[in-house]
């Protein structure tokens, strides 16, 4: 009787924990009055979001529909090797926590490891579906309105 229980408190464990994990999936319009973090680029204006069981990839596009970059994350908290430039190389983790998908990730500015910064961020979906937030370490946000369920580049 106690193993039933046991394995009943599992399963149920399991499929909340699956229930917490969004659809970020769509295409995505920047909120420029809504974001309070200082952009990298200038030009983002779209996003796109594939997103499978575990793995999420943001694809940026300027307001041409040029692209400007992707990031994919695979959600099982292991940290991989996330970019390498001439002097940085970074590595990430992604996992959902409460259903935020939280990355860690881990910069080494140059070659030495000398100077580096750990970054955090977590990307959440409002409850009506409309607004994806990826909030910073420092307390500033970006904010995407959704433009389409379908992730969808734009083009030029």
């Amino acid at each position: 009787m106690r193993r039933v229980l046991l394995a009943s408190v599992l399963l149920l464990s399991a499929a909340a924990a699956v229930a917490e994990v969004p659809n970020f999936s769509g295409t995505w319009k920047l909120d420029r009055d809504l974001t309070t973090a200082d952009m990298k680029w200038d030009k983002t204006d779209t996003l796109v979001v594939r997103q499978s069981d575990n793995e999420v990839s943001f694809e940026y596009f300027d307001r041409d529909g040029h692209p400007l970059g992707t990031n994919t994350f695979t959600t099982d908290d292991v940290e991989r090797a996330w970019y390498k430039t001439r002097m940085e190389r970074a590595w990430a983790r992604a996992e959902w926590e409460r259903g935020k998908l939280v990355i860690v990730s881990r910069v080494n500015l140059d070659l030495q490891g000398y100077q580096y910064y750990n970054g955090l961020e977590t990307w959440e979906l409002s409850p009506d579906g409309k607004t994806l937030t990826n909030r910073l370490r420092d307390g500033k946000v970006i904010v995407y309105e959704k433009l389409s369920d379908a992730p969808v580049a734009p083009g030029p």
